[in-house]
């Protein structure tokens, strides 16, 4: 059995329009980031992903600043750009494209990191 699976989670930084490929075959690309806080700098991660068909579809309506998680299968690509220079990137092939926002507890300025997080402090 071979498993391949990747769950990422981040704000949508750009979406591509619609392809075709195929008789009916539809892609849409989406680059999202993901970015922490390590001491007093900010550590930010980019990831491209590609849907396919009813999922392209679906992130249409997706805009810059959206958060978004990403379920689906790690690609190593490799090509060569005009200038000749060889480039490589990870990206993910998405399965599932899940928009959500963030409570207002979570994007208040509190976090369990910085120390203030209050487990009982709760919205349910």
């Amino acid at each position: 059995m071979r498993l391949n699976a990747i769950t990422f989670s981040g704000k949508v930084f750009s979406v591509s329009d619609e392809r075709k490929f195929g008789k009916d075959g539809r892609i849409r690309d989406i680059r999202m980031s993901q970015s922490k806080k390590k001491g007093e700098e900010w550590e930010t991660q980019w990831i491209s992903v590609t849907t396919f068909n009813k999922t392209a579809d679906l992130c249409a309506d997706l805009q810059k600043g959206d958060r978004i998680v990403v379920q689906g299968e790690l690609k190593y690509d490799e090509w060569t750009d005009k200038e000749g220079n060889k480039r490589s990137q990870h990206k993910i092939n998405a399965n599932l494209v899940h928009k959500y926002s963030m409570p207002e507890y979570v994007t208040s300025g509190r976090s369990q990191s910085q120390g203030d997080f209050d487990p009982n402090d709760t919205p349910f």
